[in-house]
């Protein structure tokens, strides 16, 4: 449906009213998060070169740019948020989903690990452990714990 004024000057997208959309939240911290430098989250993303598609900031075609952001990612389910795939990487539309906050717990970049951490995994895995078991016990990704007992990561000296 698009994001369409009315002759009062008043913003709809997908018929509701802008600010009562149901995604216009999400989209305005994924706005403040990036592009305002009072926003108290601007340094891990705005600030580190983490964008907006374009098509999801800026007005195209007369069409308000939460009406593409909510094309493009679809109805949001209860209980999910909007993560980023590749946490590297901006919002756009390969790069983003919606995502519980468990699985956003297990991709984030502030898990902190330790050398006997790493000896700890492999071992694990070793003994048979699955990899989703051994990822919830130290709050990491299951890639991640792949990439360690690969030695991508945490290598022995």
């Amino acid at each position: 449906m698009g994001g369409a004024m009315s002759g009062k000057g008043r913003v709809f997208v997908d018929g509701v009213h802008l600010t009562d959309h149901p995604l216009f939240n999400i989209w305005c911290g994924m706005i403040k998060r990036c592009y305002r430098t009072y926003s108290i989250d601007y340094k891990n993303y705005g600030a580190k070169g983490i964008t907006v598609h374009r098509r999801w900031r800026e007005y195209t075609e007369g069409e308000h740019p939460l009406a593409a952001f909510s094309e493009d990612m679809g109805p949001r389910m209860d209980g999910h948020t909007l993560e980023r795939v590749d946490g590297r990487r901006g919002y756009m539309p390969s790069n983003c989903i919606w995502a519980t906050r468990t699985t956003q717990a297990r991709n984030r970049t502030n898990t902190k690990l330790t050398m006997n951490n790493a000896r700890q995994i492999r071992k694990m895995r070793e003994e048979g452990l699955t990899r989703q078991t051994v990822a919830d016990k130290f709050g990491i990704s299951r890639e991640h714990v792949t990439d360690i007992c690969r030695g991508r990561y945490w290598k022995e000296d």
